[in-house]
């Protein structure tokens, strides 16, 4: 095999070795699953951060448009309250 792919030579000597030494690869598996893992939590957070604040943008959009149909049943009650008196 390294005869053939000389310029793998040094990487197939390092995974022939893992043969033999079983625990260190399960080791070294365990800390690539662990980093995997941290990393994958750190982007669902952030996922989570911008979905709140497009939930917050959305929210605020919602509420001026609640505060404006507000002012105008306001300004309604008052026209009808003043077509009332003048009856």
């Amino acid at each position: 095999m390294t005869q053939a792919w000389p310029d793998f030579a040094e990487l197939h000597r390092d995974v022939f070795r893992f043969r033999d030494h079983r625990k260190e690869l399960i080791s070294m598996y365990s800390e690539i699953l662990s980093e995997y893992d941290r990393n994958t939590v750190f982007e669902m957070i952030e996922d989570y951060k911008t979905e709140i604040r497009e939930a917050k943008a959305a929210i605020a959009e919602k509420d001026s448009a609640l505060a404006e149909k507000d002012a105008r049943i306001r300004e309604l009650e008052a026209q009808l309250l003043a077509a009332d008196k003048g009856r």
